[in-house]
């Protein structure tokens, strides 16, 4: 499995109102990884810290490249995920993403839209829709993460990198980014991992610090792969 695969994602706590249907991406901000080909991907996570609840999420993905000469390696990916837990369940939102590598030696461009929910009634409950623009370069050593997203109230820069190294023959990504919250008035860095325990089974785990106000926040995550093509 490469560090394409391994589906990083969006944690609610980093982008408040853009909290659920997370796309492939690091702790807190999307890239252009994109779920395998039809794979489905079911997500569950909690979100904990100081004075808090801790906040339980589930959902899934699915990615969508069968084109084997797609122009620019054009590929998709969709999602739907779920608060259920403390208090009420609910709403459910949707994701989608497109992801092209438009120059040979250059970086690979995604646009998408994350937290979309289904009626106004779930928006007031789960905040605007983000929809957002992300380069992904690898400079083989590191890759590197630019972007921004848009969303009411909610605008964003989207800052990341990570690096991948093998533990005991399995991948293990270390990764940071930073964002924008609180309608742009700071910035809240995030450091993290991401552990491909075996071919269906990934766990991520990172910490969100605001720099001026605020308290940290804490995500536990696991990724179940079910790769059924796979023999």
């Amino acid at each position: 499995m490469t560090h394409r695969s391994l589906l990083p994602v969006l944690s609610f706590i980093a982008l408040p109102l853009a909290a659920l249907a997370s796309p492939s991406g690091l702790n807190n901000i999307p890239t252009a990884d994109t779920a395998p080909d039809l794979v489905p991907v079911i997500q569950a996570y909690t979100t904990f810290g100081e004075n808090r609840k801790p906040d339980h999420t589930a959902g899934m993905k699915i990615g969508f490249g069968p084109w084997d000469k797609a122009a620019w390696n054009s590929r998709f990916e969709a999602g739907i995920d779920s608060h259920f837990a403390p208090d009420s369940a609910g709403p459910a939102v949707f994701q989608v993403k497109y992801a092209v590598k438009p120059w040979e030696e250059g970086p690979d461009l995604s646009i998408g839209s994350a937290n979309l929910a289904v009626n106004s009634t779930d928006r007031a409950r789960a905040g605007q829709p983000f929809s957002y623009g992300v380069l992904t370069h690898d400079f083989k050593q590191f890759r590197l993460h630019a972007g921004y997203g848009f969303q009411h109230r909610g605008n964003t820069a989207l800052l990341g990198i990570d690096k991948t190294f093998k533990v005991l023959e399995r991948d293990l990504m270390l990764r940071g980014d930073a964002v924008q919250i609180q309608n742009e008035r700071q910035w809240q860095p995030s450091v993290g991992f991401l552990y491909a325990i075996n071919s269906w089974l990934v766990w991520e785990s990172w910490g969100s610090f605001p720099i001026e106000t605020g308290r940290p926040s804490f995500t536990l995550k696991l990724n179940f792969v079910l790769d059924f093509k796979k023999k």
